[in-house]
């Protein structure tokens, strides 16, 4: 494996990571690089992801930076000069759940070092023409069951966990990120794109019910909803925080979502197991106004 080996990382239409690793876990960053269909590139970029050996008492950092992780992976953050390093063991070249949680500690990891213009939601990605609608639930709330009864020309590339990010011009797109249960299984095969970009037209809080409608939330409860769905995507990985560095980082991303409130569309979603909710989709949220 080359030592020059490096991959670009998007994170928004205008800002990108450069993703290197250490020799000893070049075979992390290979597979990693193969689950997000990152391209290689030379090109150097400011913002910087490194992915180094997680050792009892690595990464040690000045107070610059924030450390915070488990025995499965680690993250060091510097927020002034865009750089993540991760730490990752030995073990997760074997095991599929210590490579699986270093990839949600990389996920939870490029969110909190973006916190002033990402949010990590944890919610399906339906695609129709380009656009996007996010439909959060909890788990088991029936956010795979809705990706996979979308018809053609939607899609769904992701069912699990996205980043949403607003880019200079106050517009919001959503990058797809892996589903971590599957990986943790070990089945092989599995892929996420997460290259793509797409444009955010609204976001849908998902219920099981007896008949499809859908209805706009109000402002105050459309911020609760999607702040309980950040805290779903990253519940456990802000546990390990130091308390002042969670509080300073849940700030911010309140304000981010009282930002996307305003801006984005915030519905709740009532679908049935047989009905044609993508209709009401595509009439109140896609149709041109």
């Amino acid at each position: 494996m080359n030592s020059c080996s490096q991959y670009t990382l998007p994170v928004s239409p205008a800002e990108n990571f450069t993703v290197t690793a250490l020799p000893a876990r070049f075979w992390w960053l290979e597979r990693c690089a193969f689950l997000l269909g990152l391209k290689s590139s030379r090109s150097v970029y400011p913002a910087k992801i490194t992915i180094a050996r997680l050792l009892p008492e690595d990464p040690v950092r000045t107070e610059s930076w924030e450390v915070f992780g488990s025995p499965d992976a680690k993250v060091a953050l510097h927020q002034e000069n865009r750089h993540l390093v991760m730490g990752i063991p030995d073990e997760a070249e074997t095991d599929e759940e210590v490579f699986a949680a270093g990839i949600k500690m990389l996920m939870v990891g490029i969110s909190t070092l973006l916190s002033d213009q990402s949010l990590l939601f944890h919610a399906a990605v339906l695609v129709r023409d380009g656009q996007a609608v996010l439909v959060a639930a909890s788990s088991g709330g029936g956010k795979t069951t809705t990706a996979r009864r979308v018809p053609s020309p939607w899609f769904s590339p992701g069912d699990e966990n996205c980043l949403v990010v607003i880019d200079g011009q106050g517009e919001y797109h959503v990058h797809v990120f892996p589903t971590v249960s599957i990986i943790a299984t070990g089945m092989g095969g599995h892929s996420w794109n997460i290259t793509p970009s797409y444009p955010l037209k609204g976001i849908c809080v998902l219920k099981q019910a007896d008949e499809d409608r859908i209805e706009c939330c109000p402002y105050a409860e459309a911020i609760l909803l999607l702040t309980d769905s950040i805290r779903q995507a990253s519940q456990t990985q802000m546990s390990w925080m130091r308390e002042p560095f969670r509080r300073e980082v849940r700030n911010q991303w309140f304000g981010q979502a009282c930002l996307l409130a305003r801006k984005v569309p915030v519905y709740l979603l009532s679908a049935t197991l047989t009905g044609r909710f993508w209709e009401l989709l595509e009439s109140e949220i896609l149709a041109e106004r």
